[in-house]
């Protein structure tokens, strides 16, 4: 997620949770990578999903979106 530049607006201090929070969400092992590829190029507005939360420092509020599949 960082290397995409989806965790700009996280703060840092929060990016390890968050991350593991979306892994254990949504994480699973596609059978055929290239399949999975296509899909995602074919719809990619499909697979984005919105995340909110709140900074564990400052209580400030925290929206990002990551590019996940279903």
């Amino acid at each position: 997620m960082r290397e995409r530049g989806e965790m700009t607006s996280v703060p840092p201090e929060d990016q390890l949770k968050i991350a593991g929070k979306v892994k254990e969400m949504y994480s699973y092992v596609c059978q055929d990578i290239v399949k999975e590829y296509r899909k995602y190029d074919a719809e990619p507005d499909k697979f984005f999903v919105k995340h909110e939360g709140r900074n564990s420092v400052t209580e400030r509020f925290v929206i990002f979106e990551s590019s996940l599949s279903d």
